[in-house]
């Protein structure tokens, strides 16, 4: 959606869905990557967005704006590193990556350990920034002013976690990165004519 009004306002945003499916169940002579071959992402958890923006004039030349999105949560995964010894028991031999089908090996497989992948998923983040400008018109050109409110509502979302589960799921789901916390921002350009 995009309108401008007579005074000199402007909204523009949307909506975006979708749904992908990936598929690489086509094996041959490696049963274990039929685990979790086909990984279908949801239309809206995985890839549903909400964009919009907008400005408005005021007198004296001053003009606010402001932009809003809501994007999905990162996916939640749990990668645990299995051991040749874990694994042959119950495979009947060692994996297929070990010099030999019987006898000692160090190889190991990671396999994610939810059960369906695209199924767990972080908080959704949503995102609010603000801007109030004002131009200044001189004989020579032109200066203006910038305050920018960056992420206005101090929103603290995960964009980084620890997915490897380990051997006793210590550290798994640790934060590693967040949304950078509010910023303000001055700024100052000048155009000559």
């Amino acid at each position: 959606i995009s309108a401008r009004f007579a005074n000199g306002a402007m909204v523009q945003g949307g909506v975006s869905v979708g749904r992908s499916v990936n598929n690489s169940c086509f094996v041959v002579d490696s049963p274990q990557d039929l685990y979790q071959c086909e990984v279908a992402t949801p239309w809206w958890d995985g890839n549903g967005q909400i964009k919009f923006s907008g400005s408005y004039p005021l007198p004296f030349g001053i003009a606010l704006s402001a932009v809003v999105q809501n994007l999905p949560g990162r996916e939640i995964r749990a990668n645990a590193i299995f051991l040749n010894s874990e694994i042959a028991p119950s495979l009947g031999r060692n994996l297929s990556s070990c010099p030999t089908a019987t006898g000692p090996c160090n190889a190991t497989v990671t396999l994610d350990v939810i059960e369906e992948r695209n199924s767990l998923f972080e908080d959704r983040i949503t995102q609010i920034d603000f801007r109030v400008m004002k131009d200044f018109n001189t004989g020579y050109g032109r200066l203006r002013i910038t305050l920018d409110l960056y992420n206005a509502l101090n929103a603290s979302p995960i964009f980084g976690r620890n997915n490897n589960y380990g051997t006793n799921g210590a550290g798994w789901g640790n934060v590693t990165q967040i949304l950078a916390g509010r910023l303000v921002k001055m700024g100052a350009q000048y155009s000559w004519n």
